[in-house]
């Protein structure tokens, strides 16, 4: 029953999602984003256990409409659709696309607090990670120099997927501090905290096999196999450097790469993954 009702949730919100992106589609003030990417990731579910890695391309298009207020108080939103092939696994490709108004205030010309609800559909090639993502995300920045920036932010996120191995509750926190180092090149770097819920598949070993020492069951080779796959609360440090070039009025190219550390109460692993990619505007 819960199964059902996780697709029937998620088939419901991606037509919601779809409508407003069809919908908003047609302001005539919206930037519009398109790009490609081309990353790497060495845990691609970010598991205790059993990791896939994988490289990977994506392409993107998003378009991103602010209000026309001059006041202190403006809003904003962005909607995105987004699809990601994997290399060494094709189970893991999907199709994803968000929603996410919001509002920015600015109490003083250094400092600008920005409040944003969010909302994302995704659909992949395995069905059990169909899955809908919603939450929240505070940030607040702040100018230090003129081509100095301190950005704090909180966020949370839930995920529900079809399986519910694959669901998840995370909370995080960061601080970055970005610089504009020329006026075609900025670079940013980054630490997050964040607690959520991750898996790990557990192995079962079976002793009875023929030892080699005449007929039946004996001290033979132990035979392992997958069994139950199991949630575990885990904590996540992470590091991570944001890289933009911008090459024209229109087209900009960025890097980035994150390091990861996973620990839980039973095991602990770890992930790299970052891309490169290439962006136009319109």
């Amino acid at each position: 029953m819960s199964s059902l009702w996780r697709k029937h949730h998620i088939y419901v919100c991606s037509i919601l999602v779809c409508v407003c992106f069809i919908l908003v589609s047609f302001s005539a003030m919206a930037d519009w984003e398109t790009g490609i990417r081309f990353g790497y990731d060495s845990n691609i579910d970010r598991t205790l256990t059993d990791e896939i890695s994988s490289s990977y391309e994506s392409a993107y298009m998003s378009f991103t409409k602010v209000g026309s207020s001059e006041s202190r108080l403006n809003w904003f939103f962005t909607t995105a659709v987004e699809g990601t092939v994997y290399n060494r696994t094709s189970v893991l490709n999907s199709g994803d696309i968000s929603f996410m108004p919001g509002f920015y205030y600015i109490p003083h010309r250094l400092i600008s607090i920005t409040v944003s609800p969010f909302f994302q559909a995704r659909t992949a090639k395995d069905a059990d990670r169909n899955a809908v993502s919603f939450g929240g995300k505070i940030a607040l920045r702040e100018q230090l120099h003129r081509d100095i920036y301190l950005s704090h932010y909180f966020l949370y996120r839930k995920h529900e997927a079809s399986s519910d191995i694959y669901s998840y509750d995370e909370k995080s926190a960061g601080l970055s501090v970005g610089a504009t180092l020329t006026s075609r090149f900025n670079a940013a770097i980054a630490y997050e905290y964040s607690t959520s819920d991750s898996y790990q598949v557990i192995s079962f070993v079976n002793n009875h096999g023929n030892g080699g020492g005449g007929p039946g069951p004996g001290p033979g080779p132990r035979h392992y196999q997958d069994g139950l796959s199991i949630k575990e609360a885990v904590d996540r440090h992470a590091v991570w450097i944001n890289l933009n070039l911008t090459i024209s009025n229109a087209l900009f190219s960025f890097a980035n790469f994150t390091y990861m550390t996973i620990n839980g109460r039973s095991d602990n692993s770890s992930a790299y993954f970052g891309n490169v990619g290439l962006g136009y505007k319109f």
